[in-house]
């Protein structure tokens, strides 16, 4: 066998096994990706309670932080297309919770954690009765020089309540589609 031939050869054989794996691909499908079981439990919501806690050894940032975050969440919310109810014991509660402390290890800095999270009555069937549970929840950390840490307290906790809120969406709209199919959720 010359050059030629091998090269010839190992082109031919190189043809036949992509022809033979193309004839053989399955056709490309779009993949349905199942929503966890946290994230299916966000579907339908459009009216929460909220509750807003902070907790800091910062002087003067809880009753600076809680009035100031408490109304920016609820024009957050409006605008998100979710109504913020105080009356009605029924709707999911929308926890956000920032605990704040001075670093130890890094003076002049402050540590905080941010919690955010959907508390719904919930049947446990196990227990047989209804409970009020965390069913999404999202937990930040962040580090703020404590000169800014006023000014910036609540970024970190727009993000998240932005996340749930588009988690709410993604859930609703993929049990819409669901509904439409005539498929019960999973």
């Amino acid at each position: 066998m010359n050059i030629r031939t091998l090269r010839a050869w190992h082109i031919g054989l190189g043809v036949s096994l992509l022809a033979a794996a193309h004839v053989d691909a399955a056709p490309m499908l779009p993949v349905t990706q199942a929503l966890a079981g946290d994230v299916q439990s966000l579907a339908g919501i459009e009216r929460v309670r909220m509750k807003v806690n902070v907790s800091s050894s910062v002087q003067g940032l809880e009753k600076h932080a809680v009035p100031t975050m408490t109304r920016m969440f609820r024009q957050i919310l409006k605008k998100r297309g979710l109504k913020v109810v105080d009356d009605d014991p029924d709707a999911p509660m929308l926890r956000i919770a920032v605990q704040t402390h001075r670093s130890t290890e890094l003076p002049g800095a402050v540590a905080a954690v941010y919690h955010v999270s959907v508390t719904q009555d919930v049947v446990v069937e196990r227990l047989g009765k209804k409970v009020n549970l965390p069913t999404y929840s999202v937990i930040h950390g962040m580090l703020f020089p404590e000169a800014r840490v006023r000014g910036e307290i609540d970024r970190p906790a727009v993000a998240l309540v932005n996340h749930i809120v588009s988690k709410i969406r993604v859930a609703t709209s993929a049990d819409a589609r669901s509904r439409q199919r005539g498929a019960a959720p999973k």
